[in-house]
């Protein structure tokens, strides 16, 4: 094994000679790739990160993106597989019209962010890669704990290979506004990665599927390049009230917010609260809110209320994704099964 200037990239020749956050970063990444996934790696380094994923799940392929020949000879050499396929390209470019695939289930982007001048420009290509609801997971060291100019691990205080570093805030914007829900939090503590925040590095898990830059978010834009709109009389423009389209917009994404706080709080098993915000969202702007509506009382054992927020979703099937909708059949029925075992268990006993 061997290291390259500042200890900024490794060079193993095995997965469990490579720095064991690292390692962790991308053993939690398998949790979120389904069988017949493909998987985006930016940057994949020396390609032990996406031989791992290749060869402990079950993805039908993973494309392996960096800059350096060093890097990609290396992988080449040492992490081959059949099913992944390392590619030079520059990630602060027109990149995503150059790959083999156009569109990825899932993309891992581990510590890469901080190394780009052009982050937006990276964001916006992965947004494009992704297919609808495909999985993000990005990371970034915590600018909080690790300043990018007073970074105590260089002697200097400052790492010539990072351009940013990111506070929490910062790293959730510049994902939300480039059509991203976070859906999930992670952090590190040197080896250790936990849910949570503040820790050395952050790891964000997003969901794609919110509106781009330039499209839903610029509805002033759209709104002039609209020909029939503009052929309107100015009375009808007025009773229309067509800015108030950006107000909605703009209402959906911070309903997308709350959504992934429900998320976090239904898994610490904290209902109440998150019965506080669901109460909050507007179903006609979000019908996804009666799927967590019933996910909520259904962990609170009130089956009745989940069976009729899971037969909502069912009924508004035509607006929402056809796998949420499967889903909420699934649990509509193991709702209704533990209400008849209920049921069951009271003339059990009143016998």
């Amino acid at each position: 094994m061997k290291a390259s200037l500042a200890l900024e990239r490794l060079y193993p020749k095995s997965f469990n000679e490579a720095w064991k956050d690292h390692q962790e970063r991308y053993h939690l990444a398998l949790s979120y790739v389904k069988e017949g996934d493909t998987v985006l790696d930016a940057a994949c380094g020396v390609g032990y990160g996406s031989y791992y994923i290749a060869a402990n799940s079950n993805c039908s392929s993973v494309v392996a993106l960096d800059i350096s020949d060093e890097a990609l000879d290396w992988a080449k050499k040492y992490f081959p597989s059949d099913k992944v396929s390392y590619y030079k390209v520059d990630l602060e470019g027109g990149f995503a019209d150059t790959l083999p695939v156009k569109q990825y289930d899932v993309v891992t982007c581990f510590e890469t962010i901080e190394h780009l001048k052009e982050d937006r420009t990276f964001l916006q290509q992965i947004s494009k890669l992704l297919k609808p609801n495909g999985i993000l997971l990005i990371s970034a060291p915590d600018e909080d704990t690790i300043p990018c100019y007073n970074n105590p691990y260089f002697d200097e205080g400052k790492n010539p290979y990072h351009h940013r570093h990111y506070r929490i805030e910062e790293l959730e914007q510049i994902v939300i506004n480039y059509g991203f829900a976070i859906t999930g939090y992670y952090t590190q503590y040197n080896d250790i990665v936990m849910k949570g925040k503040g820790g050395l590095v952050n790891v964000l898990v997003c969901i794609n599927g919110l509106a781009k830059p330039g499209q839903i978010n610029d509805i002033d834009e759209i709104i002039q390049t609209c020909h029939f709109i503009r052929a309107m009389d100015n009375n009808i423009i007025d009773m229309l009230d067509l800015t108030a389209l950006g107000t909605r917009f703009r209402q959906i994404l911070l309903t997308y917010d709350r959504l992934a706080k429900i998320i976090e709080l239904n898994e610490k098993g904290e209902f109440d609260q998150c019965l506080e915000l669901l109460a909050n969202i507007d179903g006609s702007l979000c019908p996804e809110r009666y799927f967590f509506e019933g996910l909520v009382c259904h962990g609170k054992n009130n089956y009745m209320r989940a069976i009729e927020s899971y037969a909502r979703v069912i009924s508004m099937s035509e607006q929402l994704n056809s796998s949420l909708v499967d889903y909420a059949k699934s649990l509509l029925a193991k709702a209704v099964n533990e209400v008849v075992t209920l049921d069951d268990q009271r003339n059990y006993a009143g016998l």
